[in-house]
């Protein structure tokens, strides 16, 4: 048993207590501290788009919002990103944690919280798996009960759950495999990079990628199918010849035989920063290009793009405020149209609701397009809970023709939306997830 017990620590090196920990944890009583019963879910007048707002909390580019069985699952950063929230001083709604709520009325079912805040979070069966800085964990998504918990070393990204199996990427490079029951470590891989993106693929077939550029497909026992490294050429202007890595935070999305990758770079192109892979293979099949010139200064795309009927991607582009759509036979840029205020991030990924491409950007707004031409079929506004749901006031946008950091008023939309049935979707921004209307076109 000794010996066991070494060679477990010496395998889960650099997270020691991985698989310990959880051994210990399996099957105890609910651990979630202030498990939230009551809502500050709020059903406004039937002026504006809005069916529903609750407060949860802050949400970024790591938090999901997943939508099933008439229940809403999500993470959140809290009041405040990167803090610990353990004071009881104030309500406790909006902390970091996992938060279930109802779909048709927003109330909190439960909630759990977590030390730090929290990041990516899977579900399967009657299961929820979460991710956070300093923890990873698995719930009971029926009840909120905390099955177990396990304190990291290192932060921990994303999760996976497939089957018995939990996966997660961590901070330090690392994937895990774990069997959900035992704690045992079934296999770890390690990357250049750590791996911020979410797990694409299913038991048969992971993708998984980095922020160094590497990229792998992975069988459920851990064997590398195929592994591929990107890389790109410095802007046409540097004096440097040797190419880099490409960084890598969106999910790979797969359609039919190609793996799309949107990926960061340095600088800006003449084309979009995102390639096609033959999933089979890993053999590169194109890379984003804009023949037509119908816009220049494409920068780095950090959310995976939408994908309309397999035919187009459509996302946000940053430095800019451009929504463009692509060909995916071809690779090349189909449209672009103008939406919104000049931004320099774009850290959210759009959705498609029947032809209605809906578009976050960074100004606070989401946008809804005409996903086969591009048209822009109107807006909503979400950067101030007294102005949301309604157009972004024309008094307040800026004229001058430059480029902000940061909204330069109300708060940005950070984290992709999510399609809630019925056409409608949910979005989360300044403390808020609200359940929207979303336009639609015949």
């Amino acid at each position: 048993m000794k010996i066991a017990m070494k060679i477990a620590m010496k395998q889960l090196y650099p997270i020691v207590p991985l698989g310990l920990v959880l051994a210990m944890f399996l099957h105890l009583p609910n651990l979630a501290q202030n498990n939230q019963t009551s809502s500050e879910a709020e059903t406004p007048g039937s002026d504006n788009a809005i069916l529903w707002k609750t407060r949860v909390g802050l949400m970024g580019y790591l938090n999901q919002i997943k939508v099933t069985d008439q229940t809403v699952y999500l993470s959140s950063s809290g009041r405040v990103w990167n803090t610990t929230e353990s004071d009881t001083r104030e309500p406790l709604v909006a902390r970091n944690g996992i938060y279930a709520l109802d779909l048709e009325s927003g109330k909190i079912k439960w909630s759990h919280d977590t030390p730090e805040d929290a990041n990516g979070i899977d579900l399967n069966g009657d299961l929820l798996a979460y991710s956070s800085e300093t923890e990873i964990g698995l719930i009971n998504r029926q009840t909120g009960k905390a099955l177990w918990k396990i304190p990291l070393v290192h932060e921990a990204y994303q999760v996976k759950l497939l089957g018995s199996t939990l996966l997660l990427g961590d901070k330090a490079g690392y994937l895990w495999a774990l069997d959900i029951q035992t704690g045992k470590v079934l296999w770890q891989k390690r990357f250049y990079g750590e791996i911020r993106s979410p797990l694409t693929g299913d038991a048969n077939r992971l993708f998984v990628a980095s922020t160094r550029g590497e990229i792998m497909a992975l069988n459920s026992a851990g064997q590398i199918l195929w592994q591929n490294r990107l890389t790109h050429p410095y802007p046409p202007d540097s004096q440097r010849s040797d190419p880099f890595n490409l960084s890598i935070y969106a999910a790979p999305v797969l359609v039919g035989d190609r793996l799309l990758i949107a990926y960061a770079r340095n600088g800006t192109y003449a084309h979009p920063a995102l390639l096609a892979l033959n999933a089979e293979t890993g053999v590169e099949l194109w890379r984003a290009q804009d023949l037509k010139r119908l816009k220049t200064g494409y920068g780095n795309l950090r959310a995976s793009p939408a994908i309309y009927q397999d035919q187009l991607a459509i996302w946000a582009e940053p430095n800019s405020n451009h929504v463009v759509g692509l060909d995916l036979e071809k690779g090349e840029v189909k449209w672009v149209n103008s939406a919104g205020i000049p931004m320099y991030p774009n850290w959210a990924g759009a959705v498609i609701n029947g032809r209605v491409a809906v578009v976050p950007r960074f100004d606070g707004s989401l946008y809804f397009l005409n996903a086969e031409t591009g048209h822009l079929l109107g807006e909503s506004y979400w950067g101030s809970v007294e102005e949301a749901g309604k157009p972004m006031s024309v008094a307040k946008k800026p004229t001058l023709p430059i480029v902000f950091d940061f909204p330069p008023f109300g708060d940005a939309i950070y984290s992709t939306p999510a399609l809630a049935g019925k056409n409608t979707a949910l979005v989360a921004c300044n403390d808020w997830l609200y359940r929207l209307i979303i336009p639609t076109q015949d």
